[in-house]
């Protein structure tokens, strides 16, 4: 999934474990139930504003 709109999809319990999330537009109320890899989870804590230092 690359450069894709997901504004106003629902993603509670959607797997995208396996998916190629770079690029991904969605809001973060719908992000609550997603199913994501460890791996990808630097990538969505930037959609809280969270920075991780490595």
């Amino acid at each position: 999934m690359k450069h894709i709109l997901l504004v106003g999809t629902e993603l509670q319990g959607i797997d995208l474990s396996s998916s190629d999330i770079e690029g991904i537009v969605v809001r973060l109320e719908n992000l609550k139930g997603v199913i994501v890899h460890s791996d990808q989870l630097v990538y969505f804590a930037g959609f809280l504003g969270i920075k991780i230092k490595k």
